[in-house]
């Protein structure tokens, strides 16, 4: 994750416009964008692993739900679902259900 971060065209013209601010002699520059060019970075990755983590932890829901199976309802763990399972939603469902 961090060599595909790192890799993008944005961060290639970053490292090339420090190099270039370096050879310049504008050192304070260059060491300025460097600075925000790693928290960026920093950012970009710690983001990106809490909002995996974030959907590893929504897929990994299970509850008891109503689904129409053989003719009749029967009361299963929302894990055991396959396609083509019928559920049955209360009346008093929330709105986001």
């Amino acid at each position: 994750m961090f060599i595909d971060e790192v890799l993008t065209p944005f961060y290639l013209f970053q490292y090339f416009s420090i190099i270039l601010w370096f050879i310049e002699e504008y050192i304070n520059y260059a060491v300025c964008i460097l600075a925000i060019t790693v928290i960026s970075i920093i950012s970009e990755i710690t983001d990106t692993v809490a909002n995996t983590n974030n959907i590893r932890k929504m897929a990994m829901y299970k509850c008891k739900v109503d689904a129409f199976r053989f003719g009749k309802v029967l009361e299963i763990s929302s894990d055991e679902l396959v396609p083509g399972d019928l559920i049955v939603l209360p009346e008093n469902a929330p709105e986001d259900f």
